[in-house]
């Protein structure tokens, strides 16, 4: 397997010298086309924690309509929209242009992943907060299915440290 590798490096190095490439070049070129798997884990993570932020957002405690009647309702739509667009364009990009984004396109998956994780975790809070709300008062009655949610959401938080 190695040495095919090496076959196959030593076949491009030749045909590389003869068009007047440079070796580093090459050596940048394949540099790029290594990262490549990088980004697409960083796309599928982004992907991933997208989903997991529409879900929290469907929660029948409320906390997503809380967040997003505040003043960080548009953040957060705007951050949903940016990431789809980011893996929307990622997916949609050709080889040549993976290898010439390199090492920025993971960066801008990991940083977009960041600010979507972020909205994750204050949702949580705000979950948290509007159930213990309800457990406060005690004349009524708790959100339905309150253990049901307020168990996957531990498990969510088991998951995100």
């Amino acid at each position: 397997m190695v040495a095919a590798l090496w076959d196959i490096l030593a076949k491009a190095a030749n045909l590389a010298q003869m068009s007047g490439l440079h070796a580093v070049m090459l050596v940048a070129a394949g540099a790029s086309i290594m990262r490549i798997p990088q980004s697409r884990r960083e796309c599928a993570k982004l992907e991933r924690c997208c989903r997991r932020l529409h879900a929290q957002l469907k929660w029948p405690t409320g906390c997503g309509a809380a967040l997003l009647c505040s003043e960080l309702g548009g953040p957060v739509e705007q951050a949903l929209a940016d990431a789809a667009g980011l893996v929307d364009s990622y997916n949609r990009s050709t080889l040549w242009c993976r290898v010439r984004s390199g090492r920025s396109m993971a960066i801008k998956l990991r940083d977009m992943r960041d600010v979507v994780d972020s909205y994750c975790v204050l949702l949580l809070f705000i979950n948290a907060h509007l159930l213990l709300q309800h457990a406060a008062n005690h004349d009524q009655p708790p959100p339905p299915d309150a253990t049901f949610f307020l168990k996957d959401q531990m498990l969510l938080l088991r998951t995100l440290m």
